[in-house]
């Protein structure tokens, strides 16, 4: 079923492409002329790279950007209810569901950035896609040798992700240039060192991300693929101002831990074993998912909930990521936002397999819990008893 929607995807983005310029081709004889030209030239251009960069790159960034909900709550009306209910209410409504879409990005590019690790290092999986490439274009030679950076690319967009979810997780504005190299291609243009993967806002940085691992000595990520490639090489090289135009240039380094994902900037005018990144950022790995999970044809499902006889149950459906995290009334508990936060009590947990389902009860003061739209928001927290920390999932509830 998987295979078949990306396949069915993509043949329709043919037959859309493929109908709207035989229409432009009957256009007046300029424009027409105009089209063969531009096709000729993006016909000579049938490398593995474009079709690695748009088959796998560009949908993930672009389905980042509308990700939702298969109901469309009136969070606004939500959000006016809590400010004349409570004080700092809009603060607070607002806060919340900026958090849900904050929790909805970092699952969406972890579980991609684990996907995508499926070719990390893997000759196999690299060499099957040559094989596949090569048969589907009709080219002689294998695909990988002509173009190995591309499928290298493919590779480490896993670390991309990573980072991004380390970016995301700490509150760090971005802006991916994965799928729109453009804006940072020099007026003179000249392939090399003016492109990355991440613009960082506040450090005003466009920054290469490469994977790596946890240096024993600093405590920070860095990598050393060969004498050629690695961090110290590249720091150096990025140092060129002769390439780059004026652009801030820097280098990003993600490390996994066990329960850990770093991410570490590095740039040329500091000494980087001397005196380290200039960024350093850690973020614990999700120990399970509660909007991925919920996925369906139709959008991403919120939680239930419902009230009966002046008592409220909430099921909240989860998907274990951690095999070790301890589900019990010591390391979960539900926090309802509403005219005033009230706690709901931990009553069980169903497990089957990786798929959990937690449920939540509270007796008295929930008449007024979904007061516009049958709409509430919660707080999940969840205690990771290992790292002595506790992670807050916000949680957009829906009464059935």
């Amino acid at each position: 079923m998987v295979a078949s929607f990306w396949y069915s995807r993509f043949n329709k983005v043919g037959e859309i492409l493929k109908s709207f310029y035989e229409h432009v081709s009957r256009s007046s004889g300029h424009i027409a002329d105009y089209l063969v030209f531009l096709s000729l030239a993006e016909q000579a251009q049938s490398y593995p790279w474009a079709y690695i960069d748009y088959g796998f790159r560009v949908p993930v960034y672009r389905t980042l950007q509308w990700l939702y909900f298969t109901i469309k709550p009136d969070l606004d009306g939500f959000i006016k209810w809590i400010k004349r209910s409570r004080k700092r209410g809009w603060a607070l409504g607002r806060y919340l569901v900026s958090e849900i879409y904050r929790q909805l990005s970092k699952e969406y590019v972890f579980l991609w950035s684990e996907v995508m690790g499926v070719a990390h290092g893997d000759e196999d999986t690299l060499s099957k896609l040559s094989k596949i490439i090569k048969e589907v274009l009709g080219m002689e030679k294998e695909p990988i040798e002509l173009e190995r950076m591309a499928f290298e690319d493919l590779a480490g967009l896993k670390n991309e992700l990573k980072a991004c979810y380390v970016l995301i997780d700490r509150r760090k504005p971005f802006l991916p240039f994965s799928i729109m190299q453009a804006p940072i291609v020099p007026s003179h243009v000249r392939p090399g060192l003016s492109s990355g993967d991440i613009y960082l806002f506040e450090e005003n940085l466009v920054v290469d991300i490469k994977g790596g691992w946890i240096d024993s000595k600093t405590k920070q990520p860095t990598y050393y693929y060969n004498s050629k490639y690695n961090l110290s090489m590249e720091l150096k090289r990025i140092a060129d101002l002769h390439y780059l135009y004026g652009i801030r240039k820097a280098i990003g380094v993600v490390a996994d831990e066990e329960k850990h994902i770093h991410l570490a900037i590095y740039v040329p005018w500091r000494l980087s074993r001397e005196e380290g990144s200039l960024l350093h950022l850690k973020s614990i790995k999700p120990p399970l998912l509660v909007y991925m999970n919920k996925s369906t044809d139709k959008g991403i499902e919120p939680h239930k909930a419902e009230i009966k006889g002046g008592e409220l149950t909430v099921s909240i459906d989860a998907y274990l990521l951690d095999n070790e995290l301890k589900i019990d009334e010591k390391t979960v508990s539900l926090k309802i936002i509403g005219e005033e936060e009230l706690e709901a009590e931990y009553s069980e947990a169903r497990v089957s397999g990786r798929k959990l389902q937690m449920i939540f009860g509270r007796r008295g003061g929930v008449d007024k819990v979904f007061e516009v739209n049958n709409v509430m928001l919660a707080v999940l927290n969840v205690k990771l008893e290992d790292l002595n920390e506790t992670l807050s999932y916000p949680i957009l509830l829906y009464k059935t």
